[in-house]
């Protein structure tokens, strides 16, 4: 099995270093359905698999490196293009002093890596160890509902690297409104998301998992908090990375994953799955707070305090919404939580016309 998938580490390095050149010329559009086509190949092949032969595992594991291998086809003919357009010389000429540079520079992101993935594991890790294969089980059913929100984190990382680099060498004045508005979008969009998951969360889990999942949504609700931190924690993460300040980026990745990790320890035996799940937001929120010092050390003058003011007011409001329609319908109480946060943000000014003229620029700059 190790030896299956560890033929996928050739062709995954491939994709990455792809898909950072596309981003960096700011295409996004290759690598997303590069994404798709290898996602699409493990899934389809996958339950083909099971569906033909049964639960063979080795035959299951073989779907990860012929997906990605599959998922690079697509970016051939859009390398073509995009060569073609740039009108680069394609003649190959090893250049030792940009290797050095990038092999000096690369240390900072091994260690945003290793710590990051170790953080997002380790609260699993030691559920296992603590507590019992069911409460894993129930645990690992609210991981899977916010890893599936995680890829909206992910997906803005990657789309607003290219804009916050190029603004970041233009001009002072575009970054910091750059840097501004996202931190305002992220909360106008999240703090909603989090609330609505929050709140609905036994209906959510039972509806994906069934009712034997029930005991999962309590886990659920605090953990979806992480998202909301994350998201304001990405443009805080994105100034440090354009100031070549990644290896500081990963020694507060490492400290993170050390008060993580610590805090588990404390919470996990005491309050079961529910501790863990309390530790996620905690830690995101302790991350984005060492980021945030350094922005604001950094000389970037921005009060989250006063952005955050009106959205939560409307937050809460839809809130009350959602609590009281919930018991008699979750559809009813989606739809008019969310009409009316969206109501409020309008009369309120938490969202206005200048944002949606924004909005439409970047969509236009998209086609």
């Amino acid at each position: 099995m190790i030896r299956i998938l560890s033929i996928a580490i050739f062709p995954e390095a491939l994709f990455t270093i792809l898909e950072a050149f596309f981003i960096a010329y700011d295409r996004l559009l290759p690598p997303t359905i590069a994404g798709f086509v290898s996602g699409a190949s493990k899934l389809i092949g996958g339950v083909g698999a099971i569906y033909l032969f049964g639960n063979d595992l080795q035959l299951i594991a073989w779907m990860i490196p012929t997906g990605t291998i599959i998922g690079l086809l697509p970016f051939i003919p859009a390398s073509r293009r995009l060569f073609s357009q740039l009108q680069q010389s394609t003649k190959f000429k090893l250049d030792f002093q940009f290797i050095l540079n990038q092999l000096h520079q690369i240390s900072g992101f091994i260690l945003i890596g290793v710590f990051y993935n170790l953080n997002d594991q380790q609260d699993t890790f030691l559920v296992s160890i603590f507590l019992n294969e069911t409460q894993l089980g129930w645990y690992g059913a609210a991981q899977t509902i916010l890893f599936g929100f995680s890829i909206l984190s992910a997906a803005t990382r990657i789309a607003i690297y290219p804009t916050m680099a190029r603004f970041y060498q233009e001009s002072r004045h575009k970054f910091l409104d750059f840097y501004i508005k996202i931190n305002r979008y992220a909360i106008l969009t999240m703090l909603p998301l989090a609330t609505l998951v929050s709140l609905l969360a036994r209906p959510i889990i039972i509806f994906v998992f069934g009712e034997a999942f029930e005991p999962a949504s309590a886990a659920l609700q605090w953990m979806i908090w992480e998202i909301f931190f994350l998201f304001l924690h990405i443009p805080n993460a994105r100034y440090l990375l354009v100031q070549d300040k990644q290896k500081q980026l990963g020694w507060i990745t490492g400290i993170g994953l050390i008060a993580n990790v610590s805090l588990n320890l404390f919470l996990i035996p005491r309050f079961g799955i529910n501790g863990a799940a309390i530790s996620r937001p905690i830690i995101a929120f302790f991350n984005f707070s060492l980021t945030y010092l350094w922005v604001r050390r950094g000389g970037i003058e921005f009060n989250l305090a006063s952005t955050i003011v009106r959205p939560l007011m409307v937050a809460l409001l839809m809130a009350a919404i959602i609590i009281l329609l919930r018991d008699e319908s979750v559809f009813y109480a989606v739809v008019f939580g969310l009409a009316v946060y969206v109501i409020a943000s309008l009369l309120l000014g938490t969202f206005s016309r200048k944002d949606w003229y924004y909005i439409q620029l970047l969509y236009k700059k998209r086609q």
